[in-house]
Protein backbone atom coordinates (compact mmCIF):
# COMPACT_ATOMS: atom_id res chain seq x y z
CA UNK A 1 0.00 0.00 0.00
CA UNK A 2 1.16 3.51 -0.84
CA UNK A 3 -1.41 6.00 0.46
CA UNK A 4 -1.63 9.77 0.51
CA UNK A 5 -2.59 11.02 3.98
CA UNK A 6 -3.89 14.59 4.04
CA UNK A 7 -3.67 16.19 7.47
CA UNK A 8 -1.11 13.53 8.25
CA UNK A 9 0.78 15.52 10.90
CA UNK A 10 -2.26 16.21 13.08
CA UNK A 11 -3.38 14.36 16.19
CA UNK A 12 -5.16 11.51 14.39
CA UNK A 13 -3.10 11.73 11.21
CA UNK A 14 0.21 11.19 13.02
CA UNK A 15 -1.13 8.07 14.73
CA UNK A 16 -2.54 6.75 11.46
CA UNK A 17 0.74 7.26 9.58
CA UNK A 18 2.70 5.53 12.35
CA UNK A 19 0.27 2.60 12.29
CA UNK A 20 0.46 2.35 8.49
CA UNK A 21 4.24 2.40 8.65
CA UNK A 22 4.25 -0.44 11.20
CA UNK A 23 2.24 -2.51 8.75
CA UNK A 24 4.92 -1.96 6.09
CA UNK A 25 3.23 0.79 4.08
CA UNK A 26 5.06 3.78 2.66
CA UNK A 27 3.35 6.88 1.35
CA UNK A 28 2.98 10.63 1.31
CA UNK A 29 1.90 13.05 4.04
CA UNK A 30 0.37 16.35 2.97
CA UNK A 31 -0.08 19.06 5.60
CA UNK A 32 0.62 22.72 6.26
CA UNK A 33 2.42 21.78 9.48
CA UNK A 34 5.67 19.84 9.30
CA UNK A 35 5.94 16.53 11.17
CA UNK A 36 8.26 16.20 14.15
CA UNK A 37 9.40 12.89 12.71
CA UNK A 38 8.41 10.87 9.66
CA UNK A 39 8.63 7.08 9.27
CA UNK A 40 11.27 5.72 6.94
CA UNK A 41 10.10 5.62 3.33
CA UNK A 42 7.48 8.33 3.77
CA UNK A 43 7.56 11.72 2.02
CA UNK A 44 6.24 15.00 3.40
CA UNK A 45 4.61 17.66 1.19
CA UNK A 46 4.03 21.06 2.77
CA UNK A 47 0.81 22.20 1.12
CA UNK A 48 -2.70 23.49 1.66
CA UNK A 49 -5.37 20.89 0.89
CA UNK A 50 -7.25 23.62 -1.01
CA UNK A 51 -4.34 23.81 -3.49
CA UNK A 52 -5.51 21.36 -6.13
CA UNK A 53 -2.18 21.30 -7.98
CA UNK A 54 -0.28 20.42 -4.81
CA UNK A 55 -2.73 17.67 -3.86
CA UNK A 56 -2.54 16.20 -7.37
CA UNK A 57 1.28 16.23 -7.24
CA UNK A 58 1.31 14.57 -3.83
CA UNK A 59 -1.12 11.85 -4.96
CA UNK A 60 1.04 10.79 -7.91
CA UNK A 61 2.03 7.14 -7.51
CA UNK A 62 -0.40 6.58 -4.60
CA UNK A 63 -3.06 3.87 -4.59
CA UNK A 64 -5.43 5.28 -1.98
CA UNK A 65 -6.15 8.45 -0.02
CA UNK A 66 -6.83 8.94 3.68
CA UNK A 67 -8.38 12.41 3.82
CA UNK A 68 -8.01 13.87 7.32
CA UNK A 69 -7.12 17.52 6.62
CA UNK A 70 -9.76 19.74 8.19
CA UNK A 71 -10.65 23.03 9.84
CA UNK A 72 -12.15 22.05 13.17
CA UNK A 73 -11.55 24.43 16.10
CA UNK A 74 -14.47 25.95 18.01
CA UNK A 75 -13.33 29.55 17.56
CA UNK A 76 -11.10 31.64 15.33
CA UNK A 77 -12.31 30.15 12.03
CA UNK A 78 -14.82 31.77 9.71
CA UNK A 79 -17.65 29.89 8.02
CA UNK A 80 -15.96 30.54 4.66
CA UNK A 81 -12.77 28.90 5.88
CA UNK A 82 -14.63 25.86 7.23
CA UNK A 83 -16.21 25.29 3.82
CA UNK A 84 -13.02 26.22 1.97
CA UNK A 85 -10.93 23.63 3.81
CA UNK A 86 -13.48 20.90 4.47
CA UNK A 87 -15.63 21.00 1.31
CA UNK A 88 -13.31 22.56 -1.27
CA UNK A 89 -10.34 20.60 0.05
CA UNK A 90 -12.35 17.44 -0.55
CA UNK A 91 -13.06 18.63 -4.10
CA UNK A 92 -9.29 18.90 -4.59
CA UNK A 93 -8.81 15.40 -3.17
CA UNK A 94 -11.35 13.76 -5.50
CA UNK A 95 -9.91 15.67 -8.47
CA UNK A 96 -6.47 14.29 -7.60
CA UNK A 97 -7.94 10.79 -7.30
CA UNK A 98 -9.55 11.11 -10.72
CA UNK A 99 -6.36 12.32 -12.34
CA UNK A 100 -4.37 9.35 -11.04
CA UNK A 101 -7.04 6.64 -11.25
CA UNK A 102 -7.27 6.22 -7.48
CA UNK A 103 -10.45 4.32 -6.60
CA UNK A 104 -10.46 4.40 -2.79
CA UNK A 105 -10.77 7.37 -0.41
CA UNK A 106 -11.24 7.22 3.34
CA UNK A 107 -12.69 10.44 4.75
CA UNK A 108 -12.71 11.31 8.43
CA UNK A 109 -15.98 13.16 8.91
CA UNK A 110 -17.62 13.88 12.28
CA UNK A 111 -20.73 13.19 14.35
CA UNK A 112 -21.17 16.98 14.12
CA UNK A 113 -23.10 16.33 10.89
CA UNK A 114 -26.02 15.15 13.07
CA UNK A 115 -26.27 18.44 14.94
CA UNK A 116 -27.68 18.91 18.43
CA UNK A 117 -30.17 16.73 20.25
CA UNK A 118 -29.91 14.27 23.12
CA UNK A 119 -31.08 11.20 21.21
CA UNK A 120 -28.53 8.59 20.17
CA UNK A 121 -27.41 9.22 16.59
CA UNK A 122 -27.12 6.31 14.19
CA UNK A 123 -26.05 6.32 10.56
CA UNK A 124 -29.64 6.63 9.35
CA UNK A 125 -30.33 9.68 11.53
CA UNK A 126 -31.08 12.61 9.16
CA UNK A 127 -28.12 15.01 9.30
CA UNK A 128 -28.96 18.42 10.77
CA UNK A 129 -25.67 20.20 11.48
CA UNK A 130 -25.92 23.10 13.91
CA UNK A 131 -22.64 24.86 13.12
CA UNK A 132 -20.39 25.58 10.12
CA UNK A 133 -18.01 22.77 11.05
CA UNK A 134 -20.72 20.12 10.89
CA UNK A 135 -22.29 21.67 7.78
CA UNK A 136 -18.95 21.76 5.96
CA UNK A 137 -18.21 18.13 6.87
CA UNK A 138 -21.61 17.14 5.50
CA UNK A 139 -20.87 19.09 2.31
CA UNK A 140 -17.61 17.17 1.99
CA UNK A 141 -19.51 13.89 2.32
CA UNK A 142 -21.75 15.01 -0.55
CA UNK A 143 -18.66 15.63 -2.69
CA UNK A 144 -17.54 12.06 -2.09
CA UNK A 145 -21.03 10.76 -2.84
CA UNK A 146 -20.99 12.48 -6.23
CA UNK A 147 -17.50 11.13 -6.91
CA UNK A 148 -18.67 7.57 -6.24
CA UNK A 149 -21.83 8.03 -8.32
CA UNK A 150 -19.72 8.83 -11.37
CA UNK A 151 -17.98 5.42 -11.31
CA UNK A 152 -19.36 2.33 -9.61
CA UNK A 153 -15.83 0.98 -9.01
CA UNK A 154 -15.06 3.80 -6.60
CA UNK A 155 -15.27 3.48 -2.83
CA UNK A 156 -15.66 6.26 -0.27
CA UNK A 157 -15.24 5.07 3.32
CA UNK A 158 -16.71 7.79 5.55
CA UNK A 159 -16.10 7.53 9.28
CA UNK A 160 -17.89 9.82 11.73
CA UNK A 161 -16.03 9.71 15.05
CA UNK A 162 -17.20 11.28 18.26
CA UNK A 163 -14.75 13.32 20.40
CA UNK A 164 -11.37 11.56 20.26
CA UNK A 165 -9.07 11.36 23.27
CA UNK A 166 -5.48 10.26 23.56
CA UNK A 167 -1.96 11.51 24.29
CA UNK A 168 -0.97 14.74 22.50
CA UNK A 169 -4.58 15.85 22.10
CA UNK A 170 -5.01 19.55 22.86
CA UNK A 171 -8.75 19.67 22.19
CA UNK A 172 -11.68 19.89 24.63
CA UNK A 173 -10.51 17.16 27.01
CA UNK A 174 -7.19 18.99 27.43
CA UNK A 175 -9.08 22.19 28.33
CA UNK A 176 -11.16 20.22 30.82
CA UNK A 177 -8.00 18.77 32.38
CA UNK A 178 -6.53 22.25 32.77
CA UNK A 179 -9.72 23.39 34.47
CA UNK A 180 -9.94 20.38 36.80
CA UNK A 181 -6.22 20.42 37.62
CA UNK A 182 -6.64 22.69 40.62
CA UNK A 183 -7.39 22.13 44.30
CA UNK A 184 -10.82 23.74 44.07
CA UNK A 185 -13.11 23.58 41.06
CA UNK A 186 -16.72 24.29 40.20
CA UNK A 187 -18.92 21.64 38.60
CA UNK A 188 -22.24 22.38 36.94
CA UNK A 189 -25.52 20.53 37.24
CA UNK A 190 -25.90 16.90 38.27
CA UNK A 191 -23.69 15.47 35.52
CA UNK A 192 -26.05 12.63 34.66
CA UNK A 193 -25.85 13.20 30.91
CA UNK A 194 -23.85 10.66 28.88
CA UNK A 195 -20.93 11.33 26.56
CA UNK A 196 -19.61 9.13 23.78
CA UNK A 197 -15.82 9.19 23.49
CA UNK A 198 -13.33 7.46 21.20
CA UNK A 199 -9.78 6.45 22.08
CA UNK A 200 -7.21 7.30 19.43
CA UNK A 201 -5.59 3.87 19.02
CA UNK A 202 -8.97 2.18 18.70
CA UNK A 203 -10.17 4.65 16.08
CA UNK A 204 -7.03 4.21 13.97
CA UNK A 205 -7.32 0.43 14.15
CA UNK A 206 -10.98 0.61 13.13
CA UNK A 207 -10.09 2.80 10.13
CA UNK A 208 -7.58 0.25 8.86
CA UNK A 209 -9.82 -2.77 9.50
CA UNK A 210 -12.64 -1.13 7.54
CA UNK A 211 -10.21 -0.03 4.81
CA UNK A 212 -8.98 -3.60 4.38
CA UNK A 213 -12.42 -5.19 3.98
CA UNK A 214 -12.84 -6.97 0.65
CA UNK A 215 -15.46 -6.10 -1.92
CA UNK A 216 -16.28 -2.59 -0.75
CA UNK A 217 -17.63 -0.11 -3.27
CA UNK A 218 -19.80 3.00 -3.25
CA UNK A 219 -20.30 5.10 -0.13
CA UNK A 220 -19.93 3.42 3.27
CA UNK A 221 -20.72 5.42 6.42
CA UNK A 222 -19.84 4.38 9.97
CA UNK A 223 -20.08 6.10 13.33
CA UNK A 224 -17.22 5.50 15.73
CA UNK A 225 -17.18 5.60 19.53
CA UNK A 226 -15.92 3.33 22.29
CA UNK A 227 -18.49 1.84 24.61
CA UNK A 228 -19.83 1.99 27.24
CA UNK A 229 -20.58 5.71 27.39
CA UNK A 230 -19.65 7.58 30.56
CA UNK A 231 -21.67 10.26 32.33
CA UNK A 232 -20.22 13.74 32.71
CA UNK A 233 -19.85 13.21 36.45
CA UNK A 234 -17.97 9.93 35.83
CA UNK A 235 -15.62 11.64 33.37
CA UNK A 236 -14.92 14.45 35.84
CA UNK A 237 -14.32 12.01 38.70
CA UNK A 238 -11.88 9.93 36.62
CA UNK A 239 -10.02 13.04 35.49
CA UNK A 240 -9.69 14.31 39.07
CA UNK A 241 -8.42 10.89 40.15
CA UNK A 242 -5.97 10.69 37.25
CA UNK A 243 -4.61 14.15 38.05
CA UNK A 244 -4.15 13.27 41.71
CA UNK A 245 -6.75 15.78 42.83
CA UNK A 246 -9.22 15.14 45.64
CA UNK A 247 -12.42 16.73 46.80
CA UNK A 248 -15.82 17.05 45.13
CA UNK A 249 -15.57 20.77 44.43
CA UNK A 250 -18.45 23.26 44.37
CA UNK A 251 -21.58 22.43 42.40
CA UNK A 252 -23.47 25.25 40.67
CA UNK A 253 -26.94 25.16 39.14
CA UNK A 254 -26.77 25.14 35.35
CA UNK A 255 -28.61 28.45 34.93
CA UNK A 256 -26.22 30.30 37.22
CA UNK A 257 -23.18 28.83 35.45
CA UNK A 258 -24.50 29.90 32.05
CA UNK A 259 -25.03 33.43 33.33
CA UNK A 260 -21.48 33.52 34.70
CA UNK A 261 -20.02 32.31 31.39
CA UNK A 262 -21.63 35.13 29.39
CA UNK A 263 -19.00 37.83 30.19
CA UNK A 264 -16.17 35.47 29.16
CA UNK A 265 -17.96 34.69 25.93
CA UNK A 266 -18.53 38.38 25.12
CA UNK A 267 -14.93 39.30 25.95
CA UNK A 268 -13.61 36.40 23.87
CA UNK A 269 -15.65 37.54 20.88
CA UNK A 270 -14.37 41.11 21.26
CA UNK A 271 -10.75 39.97 21.53
CA UNK A 272 -11.11 37.25 18.92
CA UNK A 273 -9.70 34.75 21.40
CA UNK A 274 -10.88 31.49 22.92
CA UNK A 275 -10.93 32.12 26.68
CA UNK A 276 -11.95 28.51 27.37
CA UNK A 277 -15.34 29.31 28.92
CA UNK A 278 -18.56 29.54 26.93
CA UNK A 279 -22.24 28.74 27.42
CA UNK A 280 -22.07 26.20 24.62
CA UNK A 281 -19.23 24.26 26.26
CA UNK A 282 -20.93 24.32 29.65
CA UNK A 283 -24.18 23.00 28.20
CA UNK A 284 -22.39 20.29 26.25
CA UNK A 285 -20.57 19.11 29.35
CA UNK A 286 -23.29 19.45 31.96
CA UNK A 287 -26.60 19.01 30.18
CA UNK A 288 -26.49 17.55 26.68
CA UNK A 289 -26.37 13.82 25.99
CA UNK A 290 -23.81 13.40 23.20
CA UNK A 291 -24.28 9.74 22.35
CA UNK A 292 -23.74 7.92 19.06
CA UNK A 293 -24.98 4.47 18.15
CA UNK A 294 -22.19 2.15 16.97
CA UNK A 295 -24.12 -1.04 16.20
CA UNK A 296 -23.32 -0.78 12.49
CA UNK A 297 -19.54 -0.70 12.89
CA UNK A 298 -19.59 -3.34 15.62
CA UNK A 299 -21.39 -5.69 13.24
CA UNK A 300 -18.59 -5.60 10.66
CA UNK A 301 -15.46 -4.45 12.49
CA UNK A 302 -13.97 -6.71 15.14
CA UNK A 303 -10.52 -6.10 16.63
CA UNK A 304 -8.94 -5.98 20.11
CA UNK A 305 -10.10 -2.70 21.64
CA UNK A 306 -8.43 -0.87 24.49
CA UNK A 307 -11.16 -0.24 27.09
CA UNK A 308 -12.29 3.39 27.11
CA UNK A 309 -11.43 3.77 30.78
CA UNK A 310 -7.87 2.59 30.03
CA UNK A 311 -7.67 5.02 27.11
CA UNK A 312 -8.74 7.83 29.41
CA UNK A 313 -6.17 6.74 31.98
CA UNK A 314 -3.40 6.83 29.34
CA UNK A 315 -4.52 10.26 28.18
CA UNK A 316 -4.39 11.59 31.74
CA UNK A 317 -0.98 9.98 32.33
CA UNK A 318 0.33 11.87 29.29
CA UNK A 319 -1.19 15.10 30.58
CA UNK A 320 0.50 14.70 33.98
CA UNK A 321 3.87 13.72 32.47
CA UNK A 322 4.00 16.07 29.47
CA UNK A 323 0.89 18.19 29.00
CA UNK A 324 0.60 19.92 32.35
CA UNK A 325 1.57 23.58 32.02
CA UNK A 326 1.72 23.53 28.23
CA UNK A 327 -0.28 25.85 26.03
CA UNK A 328 -2.76 24.17 23.69
CA UNK A 329 -1.43 23.60 20.19
CA UNK A 330 -3.91 25.12 17.74
CA UNK A 331 -3.65 24.55 14.02
CA UNK A 332 -5.75 27.31 12.48
CA UNK A 333 -5.77 27.29 8.66
CA UNK A 334 -5.35 30.65 6.93
CA UNK A 335 -8.43 32.42 5.60
CA UNK A 336 -7.09 32.28 2.06
CA UNK A 337 -5.62 29.10 0.55
CA UNK A 338 -1.84 28.95 0.51
CA UNK A 339 -0.51 27.93 -2.89
CA UNK A 340 2.92 26.69 -1.95
CA UNK A 341 3.17 24.59 -5.09
CA UNK A 342 3.61 27.69 -7.26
Amino acid sequence: MKPLVTGGTGFIGTALVERLARSGATGVVLDLWAPETLPEGWRYVCADVRDGAAVAEAAQGCDGIFHLAAAHHDRGISSETYFGVNRDGTLAVVAAAESHGIQQICFLSSVAVYGDGSHAKHEQTPPAPSNPYGASKLAAEAVLGAWCSADRRRRALIIRPTAVIGPNNFANLFALCVYLDRPLFVSVGMGRNHKSLAYLENLVEAILVLWGREGGSGVEVYNYADKPDLTSSEIIARIREGLGRQGPGIRLPLGLALLGALPFEVLGNVLGKDLGISRNRIQKLAEVNSVVDTAQIQAVCSFPRIPLTEGLRRTLAWYVAEGRGRSPVKRIPPEQPLQLSR
